[in-house]
């Protein structure tokens, strides 16, 4: 269809792709470690309990509604 390897389409788009999974990757690990302290720190207080809901959400929302509602 576009008349090129296979290798260079992949390789073309290959950067933006890992810049994209890398800045989400720490984006995720510094919030979630960051609201993991804040609510270990104070346990069983509404931090905590708005944390621990906020993560129930997250993790129980499938990917490509998240996906498509960002």
């Amino acid at each position: 269809r576009q008349d090129t390897p296979v290798s260079a389409l992949i390789g073309s788009r290959l950067v933006p792709t890992l810049l994209l999974m890398g800045t989400a990757l720490l984006l995720a690990v510094t919030a979630g470690v960051a609201l993991g302290m804040l609510a270990a720190s104070r346990p069983g207080s509404w931090i905590d309990q708005c944390t621990s809901v906020l993560s129930l959400i997250s993790y129980s929302m499938p990917m490509f509604w998240a996906g498509l509602m960002f």
